[in-house]
Order: C-alpha cells, then sequence, then structure tokens
C-alpha cells in the first residue's frame, strides 16, 4: 500500500529553503516574518467569513497523507469504458 505525500511537509521544506533567517530551534518564527513582511501582510480583519465547529480540524486532517486508494467496482459499474467520467487517485 502507498501512501499519498505528505504536502505540508513539503511546504514546510520549501518554506525553510525561501526563508532560512526564520528558523527558530527547528520551528518558523511567523512573527518574525511578519515584522520583516509588514508592508506585504494584511491585518485587516474586515471580511466574509464562514465559520463553523470544526472547520479548523478538518483542514489539519486534509493536509494529512492518506493511506487508502479509491478504485472503482468493476461489478457495479454501468458503462465504465463509455462514459467520459474521470478517475482521480
Amino acid at each position: 500500500m502507498t501512501n499519498s505525500p505528505n504536502i505540508s511537509e513539503q511546504e514546510l521544506k520549501e518554506l525553510y529553503q525561501l526563508f532560512p533567517q526564520f528558523l527558530d530551534d527547528g520551528k518558523f518564527n511567523f512573527e518574525a516574518f511578519k515584522t520583516y513582511m509588514q508592508d506585504e501582510v494584511s491585518e485587516n480583519k474586515e471580511r466574509y467569513t464562514m465559520n463553523r465547529h470544526g472547520k479548523e480540524e478538518a483542514k489539519r486532517t486534509a493536509k494529512q497523507p492518506s493511506k487508502l486508494t479509491l478504485r472503482p467496482q468493476q461489478d457495479k459499474s454501468i458503462n465504465r469504458d463509455e462514459t467520459k467520467n474521470l478517475f482521480i487517485e
């Protein structure tokens, strides 16, 4: 069984490569980065947001590598070779 790539891990490696000066004990110092990018970072809180219970947990879960793969069920497929549906793995 193969796992999907760990997107968060890849993104962090890229961030560390682009901005090594903001590494502090192996963690990214976001406050120092915000100070450095002060003209480019928006602190504006006035915007439309949609909040719901579990939203942040769902975001964290979505970033985790998956261990399962969806596979088509040949016996339940109807006109599988003639449809134009995409199968994304």
